[in-house]
């Protein structure tokens, strides 16, 4: 079979799904409806690398088959969801990726792929239908080698800049410990070299993190530096940041949380784990019993219960919190993103929301 498809979505079914989209998310706010607008899917659990903070390789998981994979695609492209970011573990370790990549994009559904990039030479023309592909990417050689292990940081540039040529989306995605909290000119220049704009989290002690994850914490004073950077030059239209400036803002306020918009979990959101298994999100884990995915995926969605999270500091979904919020910014962030998505990528462009 041939896995590839048009990462351009067709624009009437794109926006129907928009239309539909922007009701749901007024439903939710003021109504209480709740609609699986945005979905996180962890497709595997299993991992090429093993990262200092992350403990998913270890989860135990199983995956689910290729014929339980694809019908739960099929699911989530009929509940109307406006975007599936398909993560794990490492997505490209199934080798089913372009098939659940092709079931969703069919429907005209925006999908976002979140890779470390090892793998992304080899399988690129099966995924290269992804609307949008997210490589991990922890800062210069010797601080991302350190955390993700020696090589690892010249084969995820290879990967990002494989998938440049090919004419993808490419966005980089950092995650902020004491290593590199202090490397933010480190990230532009490796920005401008790599032609694609950063997104930053800092590491916290989230139900997937590895028991050491603590220990790279970067010291608050530090971080609320480098986010004070960050959002001058955002402010600045420097286009080699993702984040925007609310999102910013609220990341530097870690570890001190604060939902000032609402949260989405389970609401407008959804998070998938390896086996099937339906969460608000990735925070529920071990918190409250998910729902099983097996009898479809939209009954999955109406049998959660939303309920705030502990903390929110992934960039994502603090973004997800503020469109729910119906912040002025985080709507018009929505509004370039889908406009950047109805246009052909072209190669050495930046191809990020332009918050």
């Amino acid at each position: 079979m041939d896995d590839r498809v048009d990462a351009k979505p067709p624009s009437g079914l794109l926006a129907a799904r928009l239309a539909i989209g922007a009701a749901s998310v007024l439903g939710a706010r003021f109504l209480g409806r709740r609609a699986p607008l945005l979905v996180g899917w962890a497709v595997t659990g299993r991992c090429d690398l093993r990262c200092a903070y992350c403990a998913r390789p270890d989860d135990g998981r199983s995956d689910l088959d290729t014929t339980a994979a694809l019908a739960l695609a099929e699911g989530i492209a009929r509940s109307g969801a406006i975007q599936c970011s398909l993560t794990g573990g490492e997505p490209l370790l199934r080798r089913d990726i372009g098939q659940i990549i092709r079931v969703l994009r069919k429907s005209g559904m925006l999908v976002g792929l979140n890779t470390n990039g090892r793998l992304l030479p080899e399988r690129i023309d099966e995924v290269a239908g992804a609307s949008v592909v997210t490589v991990s990417l922890d800062g210069p050689r010797d601080v991302h080698d350190a955390i993700r292990g020696t090589g690892s940081h010249r084969a995820a540039v290879e990967g990002i800049r494989c998938a440049v040529r090919r004419g993808m989306r490419v966005q980089l995605h950092a995650v902020l410990t004491d290593r590199n909290v202090d490397r933010f000119d480190d990230f532009l220049r490796l920005s401008a070299d790599l032609g694609a704009p950063f997104g930053f989290a800092p590491v916290d002690a989230l139900p997937l993190a590895a028991p050491g994850a603590l220990d790279l914490r970067p010291d608050p004073g530090r971080l609320r530096a480098f986010m004070d950077r960050a959002i001058e030059a955002k402010r600045q239209g420097d286009p080699r940041l993702l984040d925007s400036v609310p999102c910013l803002r609220t990341l530097r306020n870690w570890p001190r949380y604060r939902l000032a918009q609402g949260c989405c979990a389970g609401r407008i959101f959804a998070r998938i784990e390896p086996d099937g298994s339906l969460y608000g999100c990735g925070a529920h884990i071990g918190v409250v019993p998910p729902q099983p995915t097996s009898g479809g995926f939209q009954a999955a969605f109406d049998r959660l219960v939303a309920r705030d999270c502990r903390s929110c500091w992934c960039d994502s979904e603090i973004e997800m919190n503020l469109l729910y919020g119906l912040d002025p910014s985080a709507l018009l962030h929505a509004v370039r993103s889908v406009a950047r998505f109805t246009v052909s990528a072209r190669p050495g462009a930046y191809r990020g929301p332009g918050r």
